[in-house]
């Protein structure tokens, strides 16, 4: 309907992301009330970057980046959406996900529609697509794409598969709370949308009322949060900022060979690496402590609506589609008569 102007097409689906964020807050907010706390490295993130107060919080993050992060929960991507919106590009957030959620009744229609990002996880099939939707995409003024470089999440039926692959692959390091992640999504992104794009922000996330031993998916099921009201009482997110252009090696050339890129590829794998070492030590600490880091200064906000009345904005455009409806029929029944 809306295919012959594309500037429309995109302000209407826009419009339906920032609500849908909003609905599903609120109703997040009514059966599961959760509270963020948000931790920044003050090397990567400047102060000015994060603004909260009482009555409305808000953060003030660039606003085009790659967003990663490790990777628990099904509902991960519902407080990292949230975040967006806090950031003002709820309307500009996407996700890579596996394609056969696309087939799910309704929501998949959905989620294609956002423009979401849709991998069959068969890099044959996946490389050409993901470099046609990243150059889209890094043409978009806002955006702020998600990718959980570990490709699912934290489970009993995932981490030995991870372990051993890790075993196999004779890396010379141990991963107790998160997964291994995958590299080649991820370089492709920064690889392909680095010269608009040239930010990460990496997420770090604990969810709170699990043990180091449990699996935070079986505590939390989507079950759990939205029908029996039972999830985590807090969620710890520690941000850092990572300049694309500063990991260590790697060109990112676009008009490098095979070769070339398999090399910069393998660069990138080790720093990746590194990253999530780093990451399964602030989780290590989190168990032990209540802390992903220590010693950084914390911003706690509810996970909620800034303003109560933004849940009419979802209401809108059934709302005047009925009251149009209604006028059209006053006006034909007025002419007939």
């Amino acid at each position: 309907m809306l295919g012959g102007d594309e500037r429309l097409r995109t302000r209407c689906i826009g419009f339906t992301k920032r609500n849908f964020v909003i609905l599903i807050t609120f109703i997040t907010s009514l059966t599961c009330p959760t509270d963020l706390e948000l931790s920044f490295d003050p090397d990567t993130v400047s102060c000015r970057e994060v603004l909260a107060n009482a009555e409305r919080s808000l953060l003030n993050l660039d606003t085009s980046a790659i967003l990663i992060a490790n990777h628990q929960l099904y509902t991960d991507w519902v407080f990292l959406w949230f975040v967006s919106y806090l950031n003002e590009c709820a309307e500009n957030f996407y996700i890579i996900m596996k394609k056969s959620l696309e087939r799910i009744p309704v929501l998949g229609y959905g989620m294609k529609n956002y423009d979401f990002i849709f991998l069959n996880r068969k890099w044959d099939l996946d490389r050409s697509y993901m470099i046609q939707k990243f150059a889209h995409l890094s043409c978009v003024k806002k955006h702020w794409l998600l990718i959980f470089p570990e490709g699912t999440n934290l489970s009993p039926n995932t981490k030995p598969r991870s372990d051993d692959f890790m075993t196999r692959q004779q890396l010379d390091f141990k991963l107790d709370h998160v997964l291994l992640p995958r590299v080649k999504g991820l370089y492709l992104a920064c690889k392909h949308m680095h010269k608009k794009t040239n930010l990460i922000l990496d997420f770090t996330m604990a969810y709170s009322d699990h043990l180091a031993t449990e699996y935070a998916q079986d505590s939390f099921t989507l079950r759990s949060i939205y029908l029996l009201g039972k999830g985590p009482k807090r969620l710890s997110m520690f941000v850092r900022a990572i300049d694309i252009s500063s990991i260590d090696g790697c060109t990112f050339d676009e008009d490098a060979s095979e070769e070339e890129e398999e090399e910069d590829m393998r660069k990138f794998e080790v720093w990746l690496n590194k990253l999530w070492v780093q990451k399964d030590k602030m989780m290590d600490n989190y168990y032990k402590t209540g802390h992903l880091v220590e010693g950084v200064k914390s911003t706690k906000m509810p996970l909620k609506l800034r303003n109560r009345f933004e849940i009419l904005n979802v209401y809108a455009i059934p709302v005047g589609f009925l009251l149009l409806t209604w006028l059209a029929c006053r006006l034909v029944t007025t002419l007939l008569r």
